[in-house]
């Protein structure tokens, strides 16, 4: 009961929350799609918001409470068992539950990208916005080179097999003996190995994109010096 009133105010203080950020966000909306309807927010939100606010507080509790009434008096009052049967927290890295953060950067990166493309870049279109469009299409070239060079980090424990079994099959089948061990060397400094991959896979990258950069800008000069001053041969 005192988890459920305590729960009380939070819903009134949510439902009020949610009623101004509602106003705010319809009101862009309206402006943007000239357009306009009621501000309230809708019965379904309403009972939403509500029930769980009232509802998970008390499901919280549940466990707990199940928790403490499957002891007996004797061992709720036994001090000694008490402070034996304490809970332990223990830590456990993304990593173990197969989540690498590799993967979740890519991820984050393809969402970012996919938002960026499919709505800021038509609003520059539909405001004529040149520069901001230019300077997002840059930005989407540098952050596709980035997400290349990190998704090719994915690949790099493979392809290093690959070396190695390329190399002690072709040049080095005197070494066949000790290729456990250069597997195991590998293994133990792939962190550092990932690290050197990257910034070296960066500055050929920034090589090649500045390249090409100066290689456009070259051609829109001379496309703009031909349009301005005309062409070598002029017919009357």
């Amino acid at each position: 009961m005192q988890s459920f009133f305590y729960s009380v105010p939070g819903v009134i203080l949510g439902i009020g929350v949610a009623f101004v950020t509602n106003i705010f966000l319809r009101y862009f909306i309206y402006v943007f799609a000239h357009n306009t309807s009621s501000f309230e927010l809708t019965p379904m939100s309403l009972w939403v918001g509500i029930l769980f606010g009232l509802i998970m507080p008390m499901l919280a509790i549940l466990l707990p409470i199940k928790q403490a009434l499957g002891k007996n008096l004797r061992t709720s009052l036994d001090l000694n068992h008490r402070t034996n049967n304490e809970k332990s927290v223990e830590v456990q890295k993304l990593e173990d539950l197969g989540l690498s953060p590799n993967q979740t950067l890519v991820g984050v990166m393809l969402v970012v990208l996919g938002f960026i493309t499919y709505y800021v870049v038509p609003l520059t279109f539909y405001y004529q916005k040149t520069q901001w469009f230019l300077f997002i299409f840059d930005l989407l070239l540098v952050m596709i080179i980035i997400g290349l060079t990190f998704m090719s980090v994915l690949i790099f424990e493979f392809v290093e097999k690959g070396f190695l079994w390329i190399l002690m099959n072709t040049c080095c089948r005197r070494d066949r003996k000790i290729s456990d061990v250069i597997s195991k060397n590998l293994d133990g400094h792939r962190k550092r190995n990932s690290k050197t991959s990257i910034m070296f896979t960066l500055a050929i990258s920034f090589l090649i994109f500045a390249a090409s950069s100066f290689s456009l800008l070259a051609g829109l000069i001379e496309g703009e010096v031909i349009t301005i001053f005309g062409a070598d041969l002029y017919i009357d």
